[in-house]
């Protein structure tokens, strides 16, 4: 029996939303000291020209994920990312993809409770479409 190679590539995507260029070594700057992101970077994909399309956390990590500019998925901190609004992980499962997200959220939009944001659970209709879901809201 043979087996079937897979053409896939897999993809791993690193995003910080307060995240600078330059903090990693390969990117110049001699301070930092990031091997395993160098690695990832000289054998992968390192966008270095993009730009955020909003300076807030949730309406840029909402854009990332849906593709859209911010106004039309996450305007602010509390609006929530609409649940049925397509995401890369529905466009990654549609291509076969097991898809998975791990860390801030921040796209339940913020209840405010005593001055600072809630920490609740995120319902897994509300987690973007990813089949695995590791997140947290605050």
């Amino acid at each position: 029996m043979t087996q079937k190679k897979n053409d896939r590539v897999n993809v791993i995507w690193i995003f910080g939303d307060q995240h600078r260029g330059q903090a990693l070594s390969c990117n110049g700057d001699p301070n930092a000291r990031t091997p395993h992101l160098d690695r990832l970077a000289a054998e992968g994909l390192n966008i270095t020209g993009a730009v955020s399309g909003f300076p807030l956390c949730c309406p840029f990590r909402g854009s990332m994920i849906t593709g859209l500019y911010p106004h039309h998925c996450v305007p602010g901190h509390e609006e929530p990312l609409d649940p049925k609004q397509p995401t890369i992980a529905h466009v990654l499962r549609s291509a076969g993809y097991h898809t998975g997200y791990f860390g801030k959220w921040h796209l339940d939009g913020f209840k405010e409770r005593n001055g600072r944001a809630a920490m609740h659970i995120i319902p897994p209709e509300r987690r973007g479409g990813f089949d695995e879901w590791i997140g947290y809201e605050n």
